[in-house]
């Protein structure tokens, strides 16, 4: 993030379309979160590299730390099948999807993410929402790692949500306004 207010921007639209998809959710699976923000966020939110009360598996970017910090947002149990568990991360953008993040900024911060995703939680799914009130969308991957690079394969969004919860989704994105985007460090009005 450029500054301050692109990192609070970016957090209280993450905090929103992960309440929206959690609620939907909660229809067909027993949810549960999971992810780092959920369970671990003073041991990754640390300014120092290498803090000597750290133990030495979860110093600053070893594999250990990056496990951690791409936990998946949720883990869900289908209601009907109990044996049926999935990872799920929730990413929220607003220009472009994740698919097309990955695939113009591989050296970004969510590129990543997601490649760590896809390398600790190969079985996770990742929902992302495209959170543009003029066209929303919400796509379901399940993500890979083929040769160094991503690979997104589309998921039928009837596994996680019926058309009428995706539409309910969908009209609350139309209707709100998310914060502005940034430029140059600069916020935009």
């Amino acid at each position: 993030m450029k500054n301050d207010k692109d990192w609070l921007h970016a957090s209280v639209l993450g905090a929103m379309g992960n309440t929206a998809i959690e609620d939907v959710l909660k229809k067909r699976f027993r949810v549960y979160r999971f992810g780092y923000e959920s369970t671990l966020q003073n041991l990754t939110r640390s300014e120092e590299p290498e803090r000597e009360d750290m133990p030495q598996l979860v110093r600053k970017y070893s594999d250990a730390f990056e496990m951690i910090r791409c936990m998946p947002d949720f883990i869900l149990v289908d209601k009907k099948d109990k044996s049926k568990r999935i990872f799920l991360e929730v990413t929220t953008n607003r220009g472009e999807g994740i698919k097309q993040l990955c695939e113009t900024f591989r050296g970004g911060a969510k590129y990543f993410k997601t490649f760590n995703l896809a390398r600790f939680y190969s079985d996770a799914r990742l929902i992302n929402i495209l959170w543009n009130p003029e066209n929303p969308q919400i796509n379901i991957y399940s993500v890979k790692i083929e040769k160094e690079h991503l690979k997104f394969f589309d998921i039928p969004i009837e596994e996680f949500m019926t058309s009428e919860d995706k539409e309910m989704v969908l009209a609350l994105i139309r209707r709100t306004t998310p914060p502005p985007l940034s430029f140059g460090g600069k916020v935009k009005d």
